[in-house]
């Protein structure tokens, strides 16, 4: 059976879809799947758009998605790999201080 990773990067207006061989490395689309973001419309339709545009790529191209190994996701702005959370970046004082989320304490200067 071929595995599969799907790498999605999560624009401000669009979400970008490819899909890997997991064995190869080799491209399994030519270029990017793009639909429109709709993340203004609440994290419930951004989650539920996420799910339904990897779908649909995987239909578009007959790539069987129940051989999805691994999701690369790209977000906006940092993030913990520990906690998956966002990690917020503020200017303060003479340097800038990385304020890590509270499940992690990563970070923190």
């Amino acid at each position: 059976m071929q595995r599969i990773v799907a790498g999605i990067d999560l624009g401000g207006t669009a979400i970008n879809y490819t899909l890997l061989d997991a064995d190869t490395g080799g491209f399994l689309i030519p270029g990017l799947a793009e639909y429109p973001a709709r993340s203004k419309e609440g994290a419930h339709v951004c989650l539920t758009q996420i799910v339904d545009g990897l779908a649909a790529t995987a239909s578009k191209y007959g790539v069987d998605r129940g051989a999805v190994v691994a999701v690369g996701l790209d977000t906006p702005g940092p993030a913990s790999a520990l906690s998956g959370r966002p990690i917020s970046f503020t200017r303060a004082g003479r340097g800038s201080t990385c304020a890590a989320d509270s499940s992690t304490g990563l970070g923190r200067r």
